[in-house]
């Protein structure tokens, strides 16, 4: 009986200890479900938070997408007046009347040119530093003979130092690979060097190097100049930093150029460094490399007939792209890194390549105003029952411009009086009556010039709006347009609206002439409405269900 009552007391005691534990086991798991409930309302005030921020800087970043639109209609179009009036009358002086013009005369037309044209780089730096940040800088891959790069640039810089005591040099082997760069920005990289060596070089030489270094090409621009101190190296490709000293002297720049070229070489996978002991007369070498363009593979030689367009790789899968214009394909090299991009004219050459090649896909551009759909219909006609996806995708290219927008040419400012000329040359004699549309009077006037000193002579009116534009095109019908796009009130899209109505402005040829390279808001109204993914034999629902994802993860990637 003892036994059992000992029992029982121990087993109450036990009890009752484990249900005080049990009491203090449910209060401290009622304290961390409050915790919780805190913590997830915190983090819920601080998702809202994000939500929020995110917002504000995607408000942020369209306005600074607008900056850069405003700053490049609103400044640029007056200094690409000074420097076209300026490049006239310095480089062409005798297109003004026969008439002959004092050295004076020609060494201030000279200041002001080179003057105005610094102003146009420093423009153009700090745009594309924007355009960089905001991600929308395009590097077009293409192989390029690098001496050709080097010798358009010194070419360029020879004015600047005519008269003083600089020789230009090049020091580039004749059997030197082609590099796999984008010419447009490798060229302007170049141009900064080299300005930045003649501003700082009295007398001595200036001189660009090349030599190739493994899988490489390192490039250097060596000068005689004041030298830049050890200590500043580090700093000199930071935005905006001047070497102390040399601004004093007035020798200064603005800061951005070795920005810009850092990130330009960056993303062509090199990089860039300066040396220099700072000693005047010992001068400084900038140096960078850029990567060689890739040697032609076992596949590439198989596809005879349309012309091989290659990724960076040089190798992988291979997308043929039918009736794309070379800038759509180059956009697709940039974006398809992993894919060796080929062009084909017609549907019967894509065939023969897919019967040639292993083909991961067709694709054949939508985008608004293309033959996406005759071009699909002659493909099912050719493949004969090959299974290759057909791809039909929306990209806006400079031939897709024209078309969409109905001109016979697009042109971006500043424009060279050549490239105008050349045009006029295109239309042939039958253009006589000319209109100019620009809301600046002041580009309006140097059209003007530059066309009645082509040799031919041209009736030129003048309209600085939308509607003036099309009353002129009423009351006196001119042979050509060249038309400004950004304008107040109506702009030039609604004017190409107004004459595509009008029966008698619809066969007046049009050639837009631009501050602005089309922005995503362009390519999304120019481009095509829809991306459409045709297989020949039908998907399963695995394969449309991987599309779908993909599709979405786009979108996803797209949005945010």
């Amino acid at each position: 009986l003892y036994l059992a009552l000992h029992w029982a007391l121990d087993r109450a005691m036990a009890a009752r200890r484990n249900e005080e534990e049990a009491r203090a086991h449910r209060g401290e798991l009622a304290r961390t479900l409050k915790a919780l409930n805190e913590a997830y309302q915190r983090l819920e005030y601080i998702s809202y938070d994000l939500a929020r921020a995110r917002e504000v800087a995607e408000e942020a970043r369209a306005n600074k997408q607008r900056f850069v639109a405003t700053v490049s209609h609103e400044m640029r179009t007056p200094l690409n007046v000074l420097a076209a009036l300026s490049e006239l009358m310095y480089f062409s002086p005798e297109r003004y009347s026969g008439a002959r013009l004092s050295p004076e005369f020609r060494r201030d037309a000279r200041e002001i040119y080179r003057s105005s044209r610094h102003l146009v780089r420093l423009i153009d730096d700090v745009l594309d530093m924007t355009r960089i940040e905001a991600g929308q800088m395009r590097i077009e891959f293409q192989p390029v003979r690098l001496g050709d790069i080097v010798a358009e640039a010194l070419d360029m810089i020879r004015p600047l130092v005519r008269g003083r005591a600089i020789a230009l040099e090049a020091e580039v082997p004749p059997d030197l690979p082609p590099v796999w760069v984008d010419r447009a920005r490798v060229q302007q990289v170049l141009l900064n060097l080299l300005n930045n060596a003649q501003r700082f070089t009295e007398r001595g030489s200036i001189t660009v190097h090349a030599a190739r270094e493994a899988e490489q090409v390192r490039v250097t621009v060596a000068d005689t100049g004041v030298g830049i101190p050890p200590e500043a190296h580090e700093e000199m490709f930071k935005e905006f930093y001047q070497v102390e000293g040399l601004a004093a002297r007035g020798q200064g720049g603005h800061g951005l150029g070795l920005a810009v070229c850092k990130r330009f070489v960056e993303m062509h996978g090199g990089r860039i460094w300066v040396e220099s002991d700072g000693v005047p007369g010992h001068g400084t070498r900038f140096s960078f490399t850029l990567p060689l363009a890739p040697v032609q593979t076992q596949t590439t030689r198989l596809l005879e007939g349309p012309k091989p367009m290659r990724t960076a790789s040089g190798r992988g899968r291979v997308l043929v792209v039918l009736g794309a214009d070379p800038a759509a394909v180059r956009l697709l090299e940039q974006g398809l890194q992993e894919y060796q991009i080929v062009q084909a004219g017609t549907a019967k050459e894509t065939a023969d390549l897919v019967r040639k090649v292993h083909v991961q896909a067709i694709l054949i551009n939508s985008a608004r105003g293309s033959r996406s759909g005759q071009h699909l219909r002659e493909l099912r006609l050719e493949l004969e029952g090959a299974v290759v996806p057909i791809v039909l995708c929306p990209l806006v290219g400079l031939r897709e411009l024209r078309r969409t927008l109905g001109v016979v040419d697009y042109l971006v400012k500043p424009v060279m009086p050549e490239a105008l000329w050349a045009l006029m040359d295109r239309l042939g004699d039958g253009v006589r009556r000319v209109l100019v549309v620009d809301d600046d009077p002041q580009m309006a006037r140097v059209i003007s010039r530059v066309l009645q000193m082509s040799g031919r002579e041209y009736e030129v009116l003048c309209a600085y709006d939308g509607e003036e534009a099309l009353g002129k095109m009423r009351w006196r019908r001119p042979d050509m347009v060249l038309l400004d796009l950004v304008m107040p009130v109506k702009d030039g899209f609604a004017v190409l609206a107004e004459m595509q109505r009008d029966a008698a402005l619809q066969r007046i040829p049009v050639a837009v002439i631009t501050a602005q390279e089309p922005t995503p808001e362009d390519e999304r109204r120019m481009g095509g409405r829809s991306l459409v993914v045709h297989a020949p034999g039908g998907f399963s629902n695995e394969e449309a269900i991987s599309y779908l994802r993909a599709v979405l993860s786009a979108r996803q990637a797209a949005v945010g």
